[in-house]
């Protein structure tokens, strides 16, 4: 699971999200969007809440859920299913999330920083790493590759961890 919540947490924009753009790569507000909540934690999805949520928006095309993980939610897997049109006459697109909910004594935050925790599942998610403790070790040296306003920078993973530190310490 990518991103996890403790029950009665309510969700904001730098959470559940999700950014509509159309054929140019623009982003754009759709014509209808909606989201629903469902709870997988025995197989079966089933529909906490209302099934047409209007979502909130923190500018052009971009959208996040605000609700708040009930206080009474199955520990486990649980996905939002995000519909929208770009126009009258555009196909309803459906686009899935998976994320977990966790008990009290889960710790869901890696750095105690939101940012921080964010840039580290973005990394995550371009080494398609599920379980880096299984699948490699890193000793950072490796290059990587970060796209910063359409300007590619290459820095080792130590340089990488360094700027982390150093904006966590308000020294950037």
């Amino acid at each position: 699971m990518a991103v996890a919540f403790h029950k009665g947490y309510t969700l904001t924009s730098g959470d559940l999200k999700i950014s509509i753009r159309d054929m140019t790569g623009t982003l754009i507000d759709p014509y209808y969007i909606r989201y629903a909540l469902y709870d997988v934690t025995t197989g079966v999805e089933i529909l906490i809440g209302p099934s047409e949520r209007v979502p909130a928006t923190t500018g052009t095309g971009q959208y996040y859920s605000n609700a708040t993980v009930p206080l009474d939610a199955n520990i486990g897997d649980w996905v939002i299913r995000w519909n929208f049109r770009e126009s009258v006459t555009s196909p309803l697109v459906e686009a899935v999330q998976e994320f977990n909910v966790v008990g009290d004594n889960v710790v869901v935050s890696v750095t105690g920083s939101p940012e921080v925790d964010n840039l580290i599942r973005r990394l995550r998610i371009l080494l398609r790493d599920n379980n880096p403790d299984r699948n490699y070790s890193i000793e950072g040296k490796e290059l990587i590759d970060i796209k910063i306003e359409n300007k590619i920078y290459s820095l080792s993973i130590e340089e990488f961890y360094s700027i982390i530190e150093e904006e966590k310490n308000g020294s950037l």
